[in-house]
């Protein structure tokens, strides 16, 4: 699906002087994010197996978004300055580092709980910057390959959905094999690939001329740009609200609901597989549409997709209609995700990209911790039923405040932002 999407545009195929880095771009981002997809899934399932708490395995999925929350915020600005492929290519590196040492130290017997929260820690210190650095290196790939930010942003979406899926299946069955913590292994070793090839394909691009400016005063340039603009703005407070709950909804309840129902890690792969499914299906779709149908239409439709559907989960359904559900949610976030990186693109002048997807990520994944450490206490005291009408009652009230707001019904008369500021 990625080549049928890419190669519709230009001249040349996928592997063509031109295209090369772009495919490069969309492979080396499907290997991080199989890697980051079954970490996702093997370390909720050791914390549970491990403790049996929902809470603690909250506070593990907390711990690992605290510092993605700091690095996006100050690592834009740090990748602004520095040369996006070396960060990137060191960001891999270093992550599989990180993934490694967890069955290293499993298997000599020196794992503890706070020694595997530190290892998360790092691990998504050095993961956050490497994917800031993707992100500003995509307009100037797209220019170069002759292509549209909105089918490379599909692709990008495609990558992303089919790693979910791939990802989340073969966690279900190595786990059940191997163990969770064997699984990371194969995590580790995706990252050296990932590295490996954005070093032998993806070119230099060089470096942003300099700001003048500290760094601390680069990140304010970021943040005001993005409080200065109306529609960013916007698109940060739904992002908060809605990674707020879905964070946990897929860190910690649907975890919790596989094991205390089904007590299959293959359940949960199932699961987990049904919501990239369906992002593969809202980023194909996207590819198709996000040049013909209105931003206002496609916006409307999407978050509508994200949130009526969760309420079906409150009756604790049978696993085939918790697949429906989770495939319908998760075809609006194939649809909103590469839709709401283009308008980013288009919005924002290139030599302040890094800074502002570093605020934009950053503020989009604040409320994230907060909403791990909170629902294992609300699942241990109102269970499954109580906090899927939670969730389902603030995604209800996110799709009417994104329905009334005025900003997103005059979405399209907007104009794009200069190439430098």
């Amino acid at each position: 699906m990625i080549t049928d999407e890419v190669t519709a545009q230009g001249n040349g195929s996928l592997f063509s002087a031109q295209k090369r880095p772009v495919t490069t771009m969309v492979a080396t981002s499907f290997i991080s994010a199989i890697s980051n997809n079954m970490t996702a899934i093997a370390v909720p399932w050791f914390v549970l197996t491990l403790t049996g708490s929902a809470s603690q395995t909250g506070i593990t999925a907390a711990v690992t978004l605290l510092p993605s929350v700091f690095m996006s915020f100050f690592g834009g600005a740090v990748a602004d300055r520095m040369n996006a492929r070396r960060l990137s290519v060191f960001s891999d590196v270093m992550s599989g580092a990180t993934v490694a040492l967890v069955p290293l130290l499993f298997m000599l017997d020196v794992l503890s709980f706070p020694l595997l929260l530190l290892l998360m820690f790092l691990g998504a210190i050095f993961d956050t910057p490497g994917h800031t650095a993707r992100s500003t290196m995509l307009p100037r790939l797209a220019e170069r390959a002759g292509m549209p930010l909105e089918r490379i942003n599909s692709a990008m979406g495609v990558s992303q959905s089919m790693s979910s899926i791939i990802g989340a299946a073969a966690s279900g069955i190595l786990i059940g094999l191997i163990g969770a913590t064997n699984v990371l292994w194969f995590n580790a070793i995706a990252f050296g690939i990932s590295a490996l090839a954005m070093t032998l394909f993806i070119p230099d691009l060089g470096v942003n001329p300099p700001s003048g400016a500290s760094l601390l005063g680069d990140v304010k340039t970021g943040l005001r740009y993005v409080l200065d603009n109306s529609l960013i703005r916007t698109i940060i407070m739904v992002s908060l609200v809605v990674n707020g709950v879905y964070s946990p909804l897929f860190g910690v309840v649907i975890p919790y609901y596989a094991k205390t129902v089904y007590d299959s890690a293959a359940a949960l792969g199932v699961l987990s597989a049904s919501y990239g499914v369906g992002m593969l299906i809202g980023s194909v779709l996207y590819g198709v549409i996000g040049d013909k149908l209105s931003k206002r239409t496609q916006m409307f439709a999407s978050v509508a997709l994200i949130s009526l559907p969760v309420a079906g989960l409150i009756a604790v359904p049978s696993l085939g209609w918790s697949i429906a559900i989770l495939l319908l949610c998760s075809l609006g976030s194939g649809l909103v995700n590469p839709m709401v990186f283009t308008i980013i693109m288009k919005e924002t002048p290139q030599n302040l990209l890094g800074r502002v997807v570093g605020v934009i990520s950053a503020g989009a994944m604040v409320a994230s911790p907060l909403g791990m450490i909170a629902v294992g206490p609300v699942l241990d005291s109102v269970g499954l039923r109580g906090t899927f009408a939670g969730i389902s009652a603030i995604l209800a009230a996110v799709l009417v405040m994104v329905v009334g707001n005025r900003t997103i019904r005059t979405i399209d008369s907007r104009e794009p932002a200069p190439q430098s500021a």
